[in-house]
């Protein structure tokens, strides 16, 4: 091949012993790539993982060569080096793609991980972008199931991270068993952290508005324990973002085929129906008892009120994302918001008594 025949050429003119390189080829305008790696030694043999490339999709550019050297002498350190370099440039050539899963100068791979996906792709095209580990497809299907035996996830956006917190408690105390945060949220991650020491065992703790699928990782890093991830949007790459890290990640989308492709090409093993108040429930009922799109998961959101609850769950929906008319509007205020004393009597008047008397009945279907 032509990569071949340069190596040869370039390695002759050097003079040296051994030259390698990582080829890489664009596949599509979102950053998909294939990878491989080329050694050519002083015989002039060329030894390439081209038959057998990773693909993925990075989320940083950079940072790829260094952790594919030091996947190199990695391998040989460990297994010795013989004649055949191509089992040496496989690994090398995952542990970058790895790598690139983040951002910056730190990586967030381990050597689990990494022996996790060679073993899974032994001698044959490893594909990052459907690559989750057998435990974290188990913690997924687990996860999606505890949603849909939730019905509700009540999702707090708030100003006031200690009254986040609060309400991430009490939401828990009245049987809400899917507790989102915001990432917008003031001190997002102090609240995240606060409620995964405290929520019990039985209440899920996820995060929300995650515009970016570079940000999983990061999420993922905090050991915060979140077991699900939703997004307004559909950012690119982040269910496989998400799955890699055993995350159930929830992008949104409108319309029956911006549902089905998000299911059928990326896997989304649930979607957020957003924004949900525009349409009827008689809408997704509709779209559920057309052939296969009943085999997808829908969590409508957006504008929904305990009174449409019901309606919802009986039109098929696995479960309902609910935001400030079910969590309250206290949250988007401060407490010495003039606004804040008045919302915050109405959530206590109205708001917590509502809350408590759908999960009550919640439990009865």
């Amino acid at each position: 091949s032509a990569p071949e025949v340069l190596m040869k050429s370039v390695r002759s003119k050097l003079g040296v012993k051994r030259l390698a390189c990582c080829f890489k080829k664009v596949l599509d305008d979102t950053g998909l790539q294939r990878r491989w790696s080329v050694v050519c030694d002083s015989s002039s043999r060329v030894m390439s993982t081209e038959s057998v490339p990773v693909v993925h999709r990075p989320k940083d550019q950079l940072g790829g060569g260094s952790a594919w050297m030091a996947g190199v002498i990695d391998f040989i350190m460990d297994n010795g080096l013989e004649s055949d370099w191509e089992p040496a440039l496989r690994h090398a050539d995952i542990l970058a793609a790895l790598c690139q899963e983040s951002t910056g100068d730190f990586s967030t791979v381990t050597r689990a991980q990494l022996q996790e996906v060679e073993a899974r792709f032994s001698q044959r095209e490893a594909n990052l972008e459907t690559c989750a580990s057998p435990e974290f497809e188990q913690k997924i299907d687990e996860t999606v199931e505890l949603l849909c035996r939730a019905k509700v996830v009540a999702i707090l956006r708030a100003k006031n991270a200690e009254m986040a917190i609060e309400r991430g408690l009490e939401m828990a105390e009245l049987g809400v068993r899917a507790v989102e945060i915001t990432s917008d949220t003031t001190d997002c991650f102090r609240v995240l952290r606060e409620l995964a020491d405290r929520l019990p065992k039985d209440c899920m703790l996820g995060i929300g508005t995650v515009m970016d699928s570079s940000d999983v990782a990061k999420i993922d890093a905090r050991n915060l324990g979140i077991r699900f991830a939703l997004s307004p949007v559909n950012p690119t790459g982040f269910v496989a973002a998400c799955r890699n890290h055993g995350i159930v990640g929830v992008p949104s989308a409108f319309t029956s085929n911006e549902l089905w492709s998000l299911h059928k090409n990326e896997g989304a093993r649930m979607l957020k129906l957003f924004h949900a108040s525009l349409i009827p429930p008689t809408t997704l009922k509709g779209m559920l008892g057309v052939g296969p799109l009943g085999a997808m998961k829908i969590m409508p959101s957006g504008g929904i009120n305990s009174e449409d609850v019901s309606a919802w769950l009986d039109a098929g929906a696995a479960c309902i994302g609910m935001g400030s008319k079910f969590a309250g509007k206290d949250l988007a205020y401060q407490n010495d918001d003039p606004q804040f004393a008045a919302a915050h009597e109405d959530w206590v008047k109205n708001g917590r008594p509502a809350v408590k008397q759908l999960m009550e009945g919640l439990t009865k279907r």
